[in-house]
């Protein structure tokens, strides 16, 4: 399946946060429809994967989109008088607030959002060093991935499992660490998303791995 990236990018990762590449914008129906159609070779692929009869197509950053749910609609439309399969729109999202603007499902963003969930202790020495960052972030693999394992899974969610985390390369003291991963750890959190999909209809159990 696809996944639409929509955000500007930029030179964030290293250290040129005001310079835009190439920017992200939203200039009306047309540029949908020219969306839509520079993908309609994959949308009729036997192959691309579905729910159900759907196409299914992850968008990442379901917010920024100027009404959603014109989007949505007119790739509905677009797909009916191509005869391609109608869209299951999936949201990269915390929840399913994106329900009602045509997205059927959503799965979060990892590991970030993931580790938020965790409740974790906010000090001021946290905000301090994301306001002046003098090394990356670390995080308890072992502590996030038992988190994970005991959380239900909410309806329209799918789950989400993160094998590992290291985003320094490319973001410096900027970025995330997750420490202490190992195998057996991805083993119990990727089986209890599999039990927890079980649940679902056949056709709904999908689980995302995050890089």
């Amino acid at each position: 399946c696809l996944a639409w990236a929509n955000e500007s990018w930029t030179g964030r990762w290293h250290g040129l946060d005001n310079q835009i590449l190439l920017k992200q914008e939203y200039p009306g129906e047309e540029d949908f429809k020219n969306h839509f159609y520079a993908m309609l070779p994959a949308f009729a692929d036997k192959r691309y994967l579905k729910v159900g009869d759907k196409n299914v197509f992850m968008i990442y950053r379901p917010q920024d989109i100027p009404d959603l749910k014109s989007f949505t609609d007119l790739w509905q439309s677009l797909a009916k008088k191509e005869n391609v399969p109608n869209f299951h729109f999936i949201a990269i999202a915390h929840n399913a607030k994106f329900q009602d603007q045509g997205v059927e499902g959503y799965v979060s963003h990892a590991p970030q959002v993931l580790i938020r969930r965790c409740k974790r202790k906010k000090t001021v020495l946290r905000y301090l060093n994301k306001l002046f960052p003098k090394h990356p972030e670390r995080f308890n693999y072992q502590t996030l991935s038992s988190f994970m394992v005991n959380q239900e899974l909410k309806s329209f969610e799918y789950p989400v499992v993160v094998p590992n985390w290291d985003n320094t390369p490319r973001s410096g003291n900027r970025g995330l660490v997750l420490t202490n991963s190992t195998p057996k750890a991805f083993g119990k959190w990727m089986a209890a998303a599999v039990k927890k999909v079980s649940l679902k209809d056949e056709e709904e159990r999908l689980i995302f791995i995050k890089s």
